[in-house]
């Protein structure tokens, strides 16, 4: 590799691991997955298939780097792919998390519900809101809270039973928002992989 390619491999691996640490981040922050899980689930899983196909490994890593004679662009790929697989796994989950939950608030039930509280769950990375109805308080099944909310009034919101939490109208925004964001990352991120196979 000339050191041209160096840079430009290096600016793209950067970019692919700022990808994947932002969607892994928006993964810790939504759910309850860790920041570095999606990370080391990509690595593990890679670890079970070189066990699995050692031989096929083996050889297949011997011969490219036979014919490139580069053990750079070797890594730059390998690189490269971990951080895709990891990126394209957090934008699995985002889409089942923000899938179900967009389902989950639609099938709820309309009430009306007193804020009464607002703060960050032990174990959370995002503030949630909590209201009370009927004398019962519920947690806010969406972390972030808009700042229009006021404590004490009342605001109408959807009653999970299922889940035993509320929606309020900035959790439903962010599960249909979310829903449509993730699922249009995901179009852009396969698209372009199947059009790969007719290119020259």
């Amino acid at each position: 590799m000339t050191p041209a390619d160096v840079i430009l491999a290096a600016v793209v691996l950067l970019l692919l691991a700022a990808v994947s640490a932002g969607m892994s981040h928006i993964v810790s922050k939504y759910t309850d997955i860790g920041f570095l899980e999606p990370f080391m689930v990509t690595l593990v899983a890679a670890v079970v298939f070189i066990v699995a196909n050692y031989k096929d490994s083996a050889a297949k890593f011997t011969e490219q780097l036979t014919e490139d004679r580069d053990v750079l662009s070797t890594v730059f790929s390998l690189t490269a792919l971990f951080t895709v697989l990891t990126a394209g796994q957090c934008v699995l989950v985002l889409i089942g998390f923000f899938t179900v939950y967009g389902v989950m608030a639609m099938f709820a039930k309309r009430c009306t519900g007193t804020l009464t509280r607002v703060e960050m769950p032990e174990g959370k990375k995002i503030r949630f809101a909590y209201y009370t109805i009927g004398g019962q308080e519920y947690q806010c099944a969406i972390g972030g809270v808009s700042k229009k909310l006021k404590l004490e009034n009342e605001y109408k919101v959807r009653l999970s039973r299922l889940q035993n939490k509320v929606y309020d109208r900035s959790a439903v925004m962010s599960c249909f928002v979310g829903a449509g964001i993730i699922w249009i990352a995901a179009a852009l991120f396969v698209i372009p992989l199947i059009f790969m196979e007719y290119l020259p």
